[in-house]
């Protein structure tokens, strides 16, 4: 009898046990507007402003949908800050401007202008619009992209180093990216939000061109670009100058 009420009880503290480690790696509840912190907490923009702790913001949420993935839950945040001026998305004449990344292309279905709102409008994107392993891609084509990424492709410098550069704590990692064109697009469709959240944490306001990580579908030296103030997607060299913003998942269940 004794020996059974012991193994009742190792079955349980078993049990409480697989609980509380199921709890405590069970993805957050994100939302669209919260802020991430340096530690991996979650806080809203009221719990921010209220915020007495050491830790500092990294990022803002901006979809925990994905972008056109049905019913995926990838939760993507937006670095708070913005490259330093303006920069190339890769050198002239240099290798990631002469080259079609193949795996990497995309482009906007159906863009329109809409005149009541000045803003632009679309049917979706086709191609690749997950920007998460676009510089893997990159590095697929061209075996010196690694050893010549702050020359030849700047912008994906920029995005690639964004956590380490900018002391992230827990999301001090080469896990940042360069976003594709569709997940620069979901971020305008909340701008307002975002930028919201963005100024009360000091950060970069969403008002530029950006690059994005998607190759147009026919020129190679060609790169797709995303107007945050109207919205509008545009082509332009890879020589050209724009700012470069860095996003990370932070969940993808």
């Amino acid at each position: 009898m004794f020996f059974i009420e012991k193994i009742k009880k190792i079955i349980f503290a078993i049990c409480v046990a697989s609980c509380v480690l199921f709890s405590s790696c069970a993805n957050k509840q994100y939302h669209v507007g919260d802020i991430v912190m340096s530690d991996g907490s979650v806080l809203s923009k009221d719990s921010y402003l209220s915020y007495k702790g050491k830790e500092k913001p990294v990022a803002v949420i901006f979809t925990v949908n994905g972008v056109q993935k049905g019913d995926s839950k990838r939760v993507i945040g937006v670095g708070l800050f913005e490259s330093d001026g303006i920069i190339s998305f890769a050198q002239d004449n240099s290798s990631g401007d002469n080259t079609n990344f193949l795996f990497n292309r995309a482009y906007v279905i159906n863009q329109k202008f809409d005149s009541s709102t000045g803003f632009y409008t679309n049917e979706g994107f086709s191609g690749d619009i997950d920007g998460e392993d676009s510089w893997k891609n990159v590095k697929r084509r061209d075996k010196t992209a690694k050893e010549n990424m702050y020359s030849v492709y700047p912008a994906y410098a920029f995005a690639e180093n964004y956590g380490i550069n900018k002391k992230c704590g827990k999301f001090e990692s080469t896990d940042w990216y360069l976003p594709s064109v569709a997940e620069l697009y979901e971020m305008f469709e909340n701008k307002s939000l975002l930028n919201e959240v963005i100024e009360a944490c000091g950060g970069n306001e969403l008002d530029h061109r950006i690059w994005s990580c998607s190759q147009d579908y026919y020129m190679k030296d060609i790169q797709l670009i995303l107007d945050m103030e109207t919205g509008e997607v545009r082509k332009a060299f890879k020589d050209s100058q724009a700012h470069v913003r860095s996003v990370y998942c932070f969940a993808d269940r």
